[in-house]
């Protein structure tokens, strides 16, 4: 399996330690009826051996699935708590804007000046840029 995920145990009998080929068993076992009731007895002892490793790596990632879901959550409650503060921000300018704005109008109106007067937050915001960007 080439496709198996990071966390996959390795096989705990590698051919480095355990060299023997699958052609030589016929030779180390000849008897037929022992060498398929020596197989069926190894390959159940095996088969636990590799349900319990692969279990305990299963749970090792579950356990690590969910340690990066909280933080994910807590991430996702931090952000929300950040979008209502933009929210209550830009609605803190739009507001402020409108009275620049009004008293922009009030000035023009008594002295004839020709104050800005921003339409929205959005243009303020682009004012403000080019501001900044002129310096």
């Amino acid at each position: 399996m080439s496709d198996k995920p990071k966390w996959w145990p390795d096989n705990p009998y590698p051919k480095s330690v355990f060299p023997m080929e699958r052609d030589m068993y016929s030779e180390i076992v000849p008897n037929e009826k022992t060498r398929t009731a020596l197989s069926g007895m190894l390959g159940r002892e095996f088969w636990d051996i590799a349900s319990e490793t692969i279990w305990d790596a299963v749970e090792v990632e579950i356990e690590q699935l969910q340690a990066e879901n909280e933080h994910l959550c807590e991430s996702v409650k931090a952000m929300d708590v950040l979008t209502e503060q933009i929210v209550e921000l830009q609605e803190s300018l739009d507001e402020s804007i409108k009275f620049q704005t009004h008293y922009a109008e009030l000035l023009n109106m008594y002295d004839g000046g020709k104050r800005i007067i921003f339409k929205n937050s959005e243009q303020w915001i682009k004012r403000l840029q080019a501001l900044k960007g002129g310096e």
